[in-house]
């Protein structure tokens, strides 16, 4: 082993030096602009100067004595014989030895030296040693200086994920040495965010893994494979660490049971090379077993294998822990205890401490004393400014924004980023915030939230730390630094230019002035990031909560920020350098540095000011501006390319046959084919001087065209992985990802190729007779076109077929061009000339067309028959997929039954519901996760899927749901999937699909993107498809959702946003906190009623007015406006609340009570006679009153975030009405709580409601998908009486914000009563999969109960007989159904607990006990088990299958939950 040479310094740590940035630009990118600036300097308390020097050298200190490493603490003198004999020592005396002196290691920060006095004891009188008490008291964190190495027999590593991922997130150790992983070798990989895997996986004959050793070694320490022998008799994978000054390596070893003492002799011998070595030994010695202490004659394997142990560390001077006897390993029948897990150090051990049981072992956490080591969390870069850290409370950060205003408030910083970040900085050191310094306390994540512990196990991406990047000529960089500089060269080479290649830019003249930004404008911004978690600051450390807690002053200077960027039409050179991250870009064999796509980490202040920018210019280009582009848009989707694509293709096929005018003869049906580009590293070859042209060309304002066209002049950047970086690196072109304008500036770059697709096609000459009108052939004579006409061919005249190009739609960067004809000839013509097209595009613009573009012939049937011929893009031939291709996220086959789809699907939600069953969560919890990534996966697409696949596919996809419901509800496999479904309240894909279908039809028919002339074609199409010869054909989503299109009477239109350079005289306050921070629940109403009054008292004298909404059970809702009749200005307490003139709105007849409020408000705005315009200069205060709080919050988030069009209408008027000269506040009062304004208006609404005529009003685009979606499962035959009324109940609770009354929130307070396990018992029941009432344990898996009922014979003993029929049962309610489970549980459980003793034996007769030795054999692990009830493991324990009287004897409902947990 290496040993470190820096023994006697302070701070051992990666940031003994802080690291050395290279500071290089390559020689042929430096000769494109000036040179970028240098790094931030040294940290320095004072805030930094706009053009900070060069940090100084670094100088170390003296270097400290070589290090020596300390004797073990005890050795066995003379040595030990081999074979150990029958009863005494056998003439070894074993000597116990003085440590070394202590190691100068630096101690935890605030802790105190322990002083620890070892003494000589006399020769001991047996083997066992003594041992030294512990360094460090169990549970504290690893110092610096010392190894944390945590070691466990996890006994199937994917069945205990959860408790795996929550174990390390506790401990945090460097180093995870796992065995008995039980992977199948052909299995998925496996790996914990935060740690790299290191594993060996035993070959095994059967369809599940078995045995398997891994390591986890911590992603901020460098590791590299270390090679061992191989033997037979045991399993081991080693790592070497390295770190500045010293490495070591360290090993995961697993030896069978069945070993025998001499073979396990011979393959210790392999490990000597190993200086740490931690596993299942399955060995067992007094030293360290409690459950053989005091025994020294080895009369089993066990103990034999234990003194070779023993025998082999005395050799090679090595410590073997637990440093006492202890208990690592426990049966799970509670029959036996042993310490068998290990850990065999050449290093002192200082601490080795047995923590919490995972799986039938122990953890067992070990320290080893290792100067140079650094404590645990990833080392941090050096920063001018530290980061704040994220303990910072809400108290903290209301301190900060007094502190910043206060500042402002005194001397306005420069208008300059730079000073931005100095003025935030000094206002966290004012409100005394924490930080995070040097290397300890780095952020991490509580191992207690749900969605932390499921990103811990599911990690989402794979960064440039986790793995080893190829260089070009095949070696790996395995160090942080090593890996910065590949990605570095790689990324410069694809931003540099080509060769013949030039950037012409010409900044344009800023004559014209320019609209100053408003605090409107910058509350807009900033809210994107106010509930966002996760945002990365710049290398400011400027982190989004400093920026979102500014108040006025703060924002203003903000403003000030972009309007001097607007009036000089450039930015500033801090915002042109970069921190770039490296992610992985997924699904590839290979991690070469083009396998890494490259995000950008500006400056956080400068990302807010670029979203500022962005809105001006979105506005300025307008809603019909490249309608062929679905990203980076609003109101677009992946989704509707496809939709789109899939509309064509089935329309296409369903039109009627083409038939010849000369003898009728039959012709072939319309064709379709398309392809599908991928651009390679297409953002990293913007050209953000050609994009300024076309915004030019497209009318933007000369400063934005400026702006647009500086964006990427002069940018810089570097690479970090794992907290060390690169050299600085040019980007002569290119937009850069993370950014916020990057994607407008892709977006106007590629426009020009879109309007090249869309350009009409030249002439073919054609040889022949061909009719004019329709262009079709006809026969070689000159008498046919005659006859033709005369037949009615031409009634219209026709484009030239061949004339008309192929539909290009574009989502970011991908393209998917499609055609339908029913000529061959003239759908190849079509493709062949856009790939031409894209081919001169690409060429003229360095972009390079990827190997994975494909193209694909669509089928209505394997039998047709379609050869389209070779397609060239370039020199590279498209091909051809005939089983399936991926189309933005959705796999599509030929035939469109979308088979392969639907099973890659269900294949990757899946392993995801195994997962979640492993997880220790509520039921809430997993429901929430399960909506998000399992229902998340499969709504993708949905209706798609629900419109065209077949049954057999959709139910592929439905099983897969159903799994996942199970583990959310905690019920066995055997659990039926509708049973299961309707348990956690979630829907089938069907639903699903019904949904999504009618929203994407109505979304599209209010208009956007030109994807109306899609919707206008529906009645054609779907009259079509009502023809005899129609009828069986399958129809596309939007088809298919137009059949309840007329259910619907109208939806209301869409309505554009206050313009963002809108100016308000008197800007509108919105008070939409609840007064004095009460709540309804809080308090009393007199509380309630004294806090709403005195609320509107404080607004002073106004003109008062009050609206309110009210909806009946059908859905039908209705709202009031009321203008109080007062001559003048009066305080709220002098108004005469009933005398008042009203406006009466209809809401619809399926809406919510928010919807009726808004529209309440936005009749009283609109209605001119209550607003007459005053004198220039006048002003007059207006109060309206309103109990809606979801209505006041979405006002208060400002008029340019408004997306509800009825919320927008609101604004069109506040803004009429602030510029006539009215100041208008609303403010919310509580409901019902007897405020007299408000009660008037509530008495006039449900007056209104009460009207026999109501008039027909448009709908919101929510309310009628839920109508369509209800309606459209009518007439669906495949869905039972039963789910349509679940489907109805739990959609129009959606719409209503209600609770469902079928799920077991509608009875929260009882089910509050109970505990988590005895509601599992109850879902259990309720879902009829009780055990041993509807399922006994078989030999291998849960079988069906045959047996009569023991209490009354007359059927076959089941949950449901208990209920309903069983004379015997006792059933507490007088209806006996099973729905009565779901609103007393409480009684549900006692009567269960009650009943369930009285049913006698019921079940297999228990199993035989095992032995230590048998207990410890390998068994296949659940993971990969084919077997449905193979997910819970206790299903098949012995524990189960006992009398049930004696099962819930003691803790009834706490042993059958262990049934399954």
């Amino acid at each position: 082993m290496k040993r470190p040479a820096d023994q006697g310094r302070e701070d051992l740590g990666p940031l003994a030096a802080p690291p050395q940035s290279t500071d290089v630009i390559d020689k042929e990118s430096s000769t494109n602009g000036s040179a970028p600036l240098p790094p931030p300097q040294l940290q320095q308390p004072l805030p930094p100067p706009p053009q900070p020097p060069p940090p100084p050298e670094y100088e170390p200190p003296d270097a400290p004595p070589p290090y020596v490493a300390p004797p073990p603490p005890y050795l066995f003198l003379p040595r030990v014989r081999r074979r150990p004999p029958t009863r005494g020592l056998g003439g070894g005396i074993l000597w116990p030895v003085l440590p070394a002196p202590p190691l100068p290691l630096p101690l935890d920060e605030g802790a105190e030296p322990t002083t620890i006095e070892v003494a000589l004891p006399p020769p001991p009188a047996c083997t066992a040693p003594p041992r030294a008490p512990p360094l460090r008291t169990p549970g504290a964190p690893p110092r610096a200086g010392s190894l944390r190495v945590m070691q466990l027999n996890v006994n199937g590593a994917i069945t205990r994920l959860g408790q795996l991922v929550a174990t390390i997130a506790r401990h945090r150790p460097h180093v995870v040495c796992l065995s008995e992983t039980k992977l199948s070798p052909g299995g998925p990989a496996f790996s914990i965010q935060g740690y790299r895997t290191y594993e060996l996986r035993r070959a095994s004959s059967s369809s599940f893994g078995a045995g398997g050793v891994a390591l986890l070694v911590a992603e901020d320490i460098t590791a590299s494979p270390f090679t061992l022998p191989p033997h037979p008799a045991i399993e081991a994978v080693a790592v070497k660490l390295s770190w500045p000054g010293g490495s070591l390596s360290v090993g995961s070893v697993y030896v069978r049971p069945g070993v025998k003492p001499n073979a396990l002799r011979a393959a210790l011998a392999s490990l000597a090379a190993l200086d740490v070595a931690a596993g299942d030994f399955n060995a067992r010695h007094s030293s360290w077993d409690l459950a053989v202490a005091g025994s020294e004659v080895p009369n089993d394997d066990a103990r034999r294998r234990g003194w070779e142990v023993l025998d082999w560390a005395s050799t090679h001077a090595k410590i073997v822990g637990p440093l006492a006897p202890t208990v690592t390993f426990r049966h799970n029948n509670g029959n036996g205890t042993s310490a068998v897990d290990l850990v065999v150090s050449g290093l002192a051990i200082t601490r080795c401490d047995v923590r919490e049981r995972v799986s039938d072992h122990h953890v067992v956490c070990t320290e080893v004393p290792v100067p140079g080591m650094a404590s645990r969390g990833k080392p941090r870069p050096w920063r001018h400014f530290l980061p704040v850290a994220p303990s910072a409370c809400a108290a903290d950060w209301r301190r900060f924004s007094t502190a910043a205003e206060s500042a402002y408030a005194d001397a306005a910083p420069a208008p300059t980023m730079a000073a931005l970040a100095a003025s935030l900085h000094a206002a966290v050191d004012a409100a005394r915030l924490p930080r995070l310094h040097g290397s300890g306390g780095s952020k991490g994540r509580n191992a207690r939230d749900p969605w932390a512990l499921w990103g811990l196990a599911n990690p989402k991406s794979v960064r440039a730390d986790d793995v080893v990047v190829t260089r070009p000529d095949g070696s790996g960089a395995g160090s942080p630094a090593e890996k910065a500089e590949v990605l570095a060269t790689h990324f410069a080479s694809i931003h540099a230019l080509g060769a013949g290649r030039s950037v012409d830019w010409t900044p344009p003249s800023l004559s014209s002035p320019v609209t100053p930004f408003s605090a409107t404008e910058v509350d807009a911004a900033l809210s994107r990031y106010e509930a966002r978690k996760g945002v990365a600051p710049g290398e400011d450390q400027v982190v989004a909560r400093m920026l979102t807690s500014l108040g006025p002053r703060g924002r203003a200077h903000i403003a000030a920020i972009a309007n001097r960027i607007a009036e000089t039409g450039r930015w500033p050179d801090e915002h042109r350098r970069a921190e770039t991250i490296a992610l992985w870009k997924g699904n590839r064999a290979t991690t070469g540095a083009a396998d890494f796509r490259p995000v950008s980490l500006t400056l956080l202040a400068g990302r807010v000011i670029e979203r500022m920018f962005l809105r001006r210019a979105v506005e300025a280009l307008g809603p019909s501006w490249f309608q062929t582009q679905f990203g980076f848009r609003d109101g677009a989707t992946a989704e509707d390319v496809v939709t789109e694509l899939t509309t064509d293709v089935l329309r296409a096929w369903n039109n009627p046959a083409r038939t010849s005018m000369l003898g009728g003869r039959s012709m072939e049906r319309c064709k379709a084919a398309g392809i599908f580009f991928d651009l390679t590293d297409a953002f990293c070859r913007v050209d953000t001087a050609v994009a300024a042209k076309r915004a030019a060309e497209l009318g933007l304002p000369p400063y934005l065209v400026a702006l647009l066209g500086d964006f990427g002049q002069r940018r810089t950047f570097r690479v970090r992985v794992a907290n060390r970086f690169s050299g600085w690196r040019r980007a002569v072109l290119g937009a850069p990802q993370g950014s916020v304008l990057g994607p407008l500036l892709f977006l106007l770059w590629v426009e020009s190729l879109a309007i090249a697709l869309a350009a009409p096609l030249p002439t073919k000459p054609r040889s022949g007779n061909w009719c004019p009108g329709c262009w079709q052939q006809l026969a070689e004579s000159n008498l046919a076109l005659p006859a033709h006409r005369a037949k009615g061919g031409c009634k219209a005249q026709l484009p030239d077929p061949y004339t008309v190009p192929a539909k290009s739609r574009f989502f970011a960067d991908d393209l998917t061009t499609w055609t339908a004809d029913y000529s061959t000839d003239v759908v190849k013509h079509r493709l062949q000339h856009a790939c031409e097209v894209v081919s001169r595009w690409a060429a003229a613009h360095g972009v390079a067309i990827s190997n994975k573009t494909s193209a694909m012939v669509f089928k209505a049937s394997k039998c047709s028959r379609m050869e389209v011929g070779e397609l060239r893009v370039g020199d590279f031939v498209v091909p051809f997929a005939t089983d399936s291709t991926r189309v933005l996220g959705i796999r599509l086959d030929p035939e469109l039954h979308l088979h392969t789809h639907c099973r890659s699907v269900a294949d990757a939600i899946r392993p995801k519901a195994s997962l979640l069953r492993s997880l220790p969560l509520p039921f809430g919890a997993k429901r929430l996760i399960w909506q998000a990534v399992g229902y998340g996966k499969a709504a993708y697409g949905a209706h798609i899927v629900a419109a065209v696949a077949s049954p057999t596919a959709m139910r592929i996809v439905d099983l897969a749901l159903a799994y996942g419901c199970k583990a959310v509800c905690s019920l066995p496999p055997v659990c039926g999937a509708a049973a299961a479904r309707a348990e956690a309240a979630l829907p089938c894909l069907s639903e699903i699909g019904h949904r999504k279908a009618c929203s994407t039809l109505l979304r599209w028919e209010r208009g956007g993107l030109g994807r109306d002339t899609l919707v206008t074609g529906c009645a054609s199409a779907v009259a079509r498809l009502a023809a005899a010869d129609c009828s069986a054909r399958r129809v596309s989503a939007l088809d298919w959702a137009y059949r309840v299109r007329t259910r619907v009477a109208s939806v209301e239109a869409a309505v554009a946003p206050l313009p963002c350079e809108s100016q308000f005289e008197h800007m509108p306050v919105i008070l939409a906190e609840a007064p004095e921070g009460l709540k309804k629940a809080d308090g009393n109403e007199p509380a309630r009623k004294a806090a709403s009054d005195r609320r509107l008292i404080a607004l002073g004298k106004r003109m008062w007015f009050a609206t309110d909404g009210a909806v009946n059970r059908d859905g039908r809702g209705a709202g009031a406006a009321l203008r109080f009749r007062q001559l003048e200005a009066l305080d709220y307490p002098s108004v005469d609340v009933r005398d008042y003139e009203s406006i009466a709105v209809h809401a619809g007849d399926l809406t919510h009570a928010p919807r009726c409020e808004a529209l309440a408000i936005a009749a009283l705005l609109e209605h001119d006679p209550w607003w007459a315009p005053q004198p220039d200069g006048a002003r007059v205060d207006v109060g309206i009153v309103t109990d809606s709080m979801s209505t006041a919050q979405s006002l208060a988030s400002g008029p340019l975030l408004a997306a509800e069009p009825v919320h927008r209408r609101i604004w069109h008027a506040l803004s009429r009405r602030a510029n006539a000269g009215f100041a208008i506040t609303i403010a919310f009062v509580f409901a019902h709580a007897d405020v007299a304004a408000n009660e008037a208006a509530d008495k006039r609404a449900t007056g209104v409601l009460a009207e026999a005529a109501v008039a027909v009003m448009p709908t919101s685009l929510k309310c009628a998908t839920v109508r369509m979606t209800c309606d459209h499962a009518d007439i669906v035959p495949e869905i039972d009486d039963a789910t349509k009324r679940s489907l109805r109940m739990r959609l129009r609770a959606d719409v209503r914000r209600t609770t469902p009354r079928d799920h077991r929130a509608a009875t929260i307070a009882a089910w509050r009563q109970v505990s988590g396990r005895a509601a599992r018992l109850i879902s259990r029941a309720r879902c009829g999969v009780l055990i041993g009432v509807d399922f006994v344990v078989g030999p291998t898996h849960l079988v069906r109960m045959s047996q009569l009922c023991p209490l009354c014979g007359g059927a076959v003993l089941s949950t449901e007989h208990l209920v309903t029929s069983c004379p015997a049962s006792k059933f507490p309610f007088p209806t006996r159904s099973v729905m009565e489970l779901l609103f007393e549980p409480k009684k549900c459980v006692e009567w269960l607990l009650e009943l369930l003793p009285k049913l006698g034996m019921v079940g297999a007769p228990p199993a035989v006990a095992t032995t230590d030795e048998e207990e410890e054999e390998d068994t296949p692990s659940e993971q990969g088990a084919t077997d449905p009830a193979a997910d819970d493991e206790d299903d098949r324990s012995a524990n189960a299958l006992t009398d049930v009287r004696s099962l819930y004897a003691a803790d009834p409902v706490a042993h059958f939950e262990e049934q399954f947990e």
